[in-house]
């Protein structure tokens, strides 16, 4: 459907809403949530007054705080995420976890929350949308808490030793897997793993501005994670040497990884 048509529909449901919900919005109002929205609008939402209508009155409601939450160093933003990655705590809590595994979970549905939020076309409201991400995070954290794909490049970064150790040979016994193994978790909780799933898993990403598919570098990493290069460098290559160092770790991180 050609632009000149979507603004039209849209300028219709807009008009619809302001006088059935009583908004009152001015020409100029009117105009700027014309313009806001219609980008919007998928080929299913256009064939749809009604879908339209949802989007709009979604938009409406909600897209102040998104585009504050998506605007860097918006105080107004900030303030909001602190109140989401609480609630996603609350909702966390609720599934019954122990503490490490439910923050754990906490970081991975927050971090894809921030990712997730650049996408949103509001279909739903913001609340609705939240819930469907946490619980999609929530089963793919199920499954990743077993094991994940193993990046060729982290092999290629640990020793020979740490590559070629059999488990069997380091772990004696269950009391000393355990251990490891809660090493490595604390690996997984902290903002290193963050670093190394985009550095070696994820690779690349898709730029919002350009539409090109990029590179997670040591520099795209940080201005995502709105860190400084030397530390991403520093934190990618200290999570590294703890892998380097222990072939127990070692071996249970490319156990874990691997599908």
């Amino acid at each position: 459907m050609e632009t000149e048509n979507i603004e039209h529909l849209v300028w219709r449901a807009i008009q619809t809403l302001d006088e059935a919900q009583g908004w009152r919005l001015t020409p100029a109002d009117q105009e700027a949530l014309c313009r806001a929205v219609a980008p919007l609008i998928s080929a299913e939402a256009a064939s749809s007054l009604e879908r339209m209508q949802i989007v709009v009155h979604n938009y409406y409601c909600d897209g102040p705080a998104v585009n504050a939450m998506l605007t860097a160093g918006s105080p107004e933003g900030e303030a909001l995420w602190s109140q989401w990655y609480e609630q996603i705590a609350k909702s966390a809590a609720k599934k019954g976890l122990a503490e490490a595994d439910a923050l754990d979970l906490v970081h991975s549905t927050f971090f894809h929350m921030q990712r997730a939020l650049q996408n949103f076309k509001f279909e739903s409201r913001l609340t609705t949308y939240w819930h469907a991400v946490f619980n999609n995070r929530f089963c793919k954290w199920l499954e990743q808490k077993k094991r994940r794909p193993q990046p060729d490049e982290i092999q290629e970064e640990l020793t020979p030793a740490a590559q070629h150790q059999p488990l069997a040979d380091t772990i004696l016994n269950n009391e000393i897997a355990e251990l490891v193994h809660g090493e490595l978790q604390a690996l997984l909780k902290s903002t290193d793993y963050i670093i190394l799933s985009l550095y070696y898993i994820e690779q690349t990403f898709i730029d919002a501005d350009s539409g090109e598919q990029k590179r997670w570098t040591d520099a795209e990493i940080g201005n995502h994670l709105a860190m400084p290069l030397n530390t991403i460098t520093a934190r990618r290559t200290r999570a590294l040497k703890r892998l380097r160092e222990n072939p127990r770790l070692a071996e249970l991180f490319r156990s874990l990884l691997q599908e």
